[in-house]
């Protein structure tokens, strides 16, 4: 009896153990719910993996507070683009002040990820507004390098 339940001890410790192991080895996303036809074209919801690689996540966060706290400077200084192109960043996010943003979906794209967020604008709290932020890897870390939003 002792070493059928040893066995069965030993068995489910495995299975946990293999199950771990996957999913750290998985996709940042579970589950993404799509729907057909959506404008947006990005998940509606999904279920993202507990134990993915959070760094790209902490980039794109460290600039959307920069731009929640009105630092639009900041926010924008590591972005690839034109002065012309940041200014007109800092402008629209003036005029229409980020309140609040809640992670939707990822997409890995060999050393970029595509971070999708549904963000809230002070003018119009309860509409959401999409958010693109694209993170890339270099010897430094992970940098924001591009940012999409809809007003």
């Amino acid at each position: 009896m002792k070493s059928k339940i040893a066995t069965i001890l030993v068995a489910f410790v495995l299975v946990v153990l293999s199950v771990l192991l996957y999913l750290t080895k998985s996709n940042p996303v579970l589950y993404a719910f799509r729907e057909s036809g959506a404008s947006v074209g990005e998940a509606s919801w999904s279920i993202l993996h507990p134990f993915r690689n959070r760094d790209p996540e902490i980039a794109a966060q460290t600039m959307l507070m920069n731009l929640k706290r009105g630092e639009y400077t900041h926010a924008t200084a590591k972005l690839k683009w034109t002065e012309g192109e940041k200014e007109e960043i800092i402008v629209r996010e003036t005029a229409n002040p980020l309140v609040e943003w809640k992670l939707i979906d990822i997409q890995s794209q060999h050393d970029q990820i595509r971070l999708y967020y549904r963000g809230y604008r002070l003018n119009s709290p309860t509409d959401f507004s999409p958010i693109w932020v694209t993170v890339s890897w270099s010897n430094q870390g992970w940098n924001v390098i591009s940012y999409e939003a809809w007003y």
